[in-house]
């Protein structure tokens, strides 16, 4: 389960996120008004923005606005990005194993988000893992499931699984992502430090090193990466260079949830429809010296286009791949979005 990882789910959510952020800081400048927040800096690592990390890390480590009772029993939002803050804290060589272990042992807390993140905060501070056995996992289908799998599951799926923002309980979970990630990072047996945690969410927590010349810049639906349907968005998701191929990404998103079909009926492939419009987009963002670089490469090499699907709510259909194959012309093969 090594090489598993959420790459290609924060890959095409990350022009989406890093907007946001731009937006978020825009209107803090304009308004003076600055939030305590984890997401924030999840945001920011995902973006990849250097000045922004900066800011949004410095906020989250540094609060000026928490009164002593907020910090006696904060509400359960609050404790999230409390244990973000101590976290990040840990990470610059701070000692709060106090604190965190406080927060991991306050009661009453009955969302399910506080719940994984005080179990996380205890293994980090015990040096215990989840005893489960490491198998292919799909996106979860409720709170209560990711729960669970993240006290049985050992590291680093759950932050895996955490860090996929079309996910359905993004929205709920992602102030998971941080102890989740740190408890990955530390199972190792070496303290994370600030830089190796945000490498970390910005990769989907994954470890190879890739080569990748062209990642989405939007064109997406109003709801940006939270799509249902990647017919709705032309272009590819990424285009990664491997030294047998060229792989042109795309992104079925977690809410994909039916067969990769291709009948008289229904054609989960349309997307191939427009590849040469996808490459079009790649030329005009790249740039001349990588564009050529990438014709080279499109010379000498395979071109396989790796659709990414989740495994537990889609599945791939072989003739339809195959009918798809021979009428775009296209290399194809389908894995699941933790193997992209």
């Amino acid at each position: 389960m090594e090489d598993t990882m959420a790459w290609i789910s924060v890959t095409a959510a990350r022009s989406y996120l890093a907007e946001g952020i731009a937006q978020h800081r825009a209107l803090r400048a304009a308004t003076g008004v600055v939030a305590f927040a984890d997401m924030y800096v999840v945001w920011a690592w995902i973006a990849g923005d250097a000045e922004a990390i900066r800011e949004e890390q410095a906020i989250l480590m540094h609060p000026t606005h928490l009164t002593p009772k907020m910090l006696a029993r904060p509400s359960e939002t609050l404790l999230l990005s409390l244990a973000a803050s101590l976290l990040l804290r840990r990470c610059a060589g701070e000692d709060v194993d106090k604190e965190l272990k406080r927060l991991a042992h306050l009661k009453g807390y009955r969302e399910k988000a506080p719940q994984i993140v005080q179990a996380a905060l205890e293994r980090v501070l015990s040096g215990k893992k989840p005893a489960g056995r490491a198998r292919k996992i799909g996106y979860p289908e409720t709170e209560e499931e990711f729960k669970k799998l993240s006290e049985r599951v050992p590291p680093p799926i759950p932050a895996q699984l955490a860090l996929v923002p079309d996910g359905p309980l993004w929205g709920r979970l992602s102030g998971t992502v941080i102890p989740l990630a740190y408890e990955a990072l530390s199972s190792s047996g070496a303290r994370p430090d600030l830089e190796s945690l945000g490498a970390f969410i910005h990769s989907g927590a994954g470890s190879r090193e890739r080569d990748v010349v062209y990642e989405r810049t939007g064109g997406g639906v109003p709801s940006g990466v939270w799509r249902k349907d990647p017919i709705e968005v032309p272009g590819f998701d990424a285009v990664e260079l491997t030294e047998e191929a060229v792989i042109v990404h795309h992104y079925m998103g977690v809410r994909w949830q039916a067969p990769l079909l291709f009948d008289e009926d229904v054609n989960a492939f349309q997307f191939l429809k427009h590849v040469e419009a996808g490459w079009d987009q790649v030329r005009e963002t790249i740039g001349s010296e990588a564009w050529s670089r990438l014709v080279r490469a499109r010379a000498e090499r395979r071109t396989v286009h790796r659709i990414s699907i989740d495994p537990e709510n889609a599945m791939e259909d072989a003739v339809s791949t195959e009918r798809a194959r021979k009428t775009y012309g296209v290399e194809i093969e389908v894995v699941s979005f933790l193997d992209a």
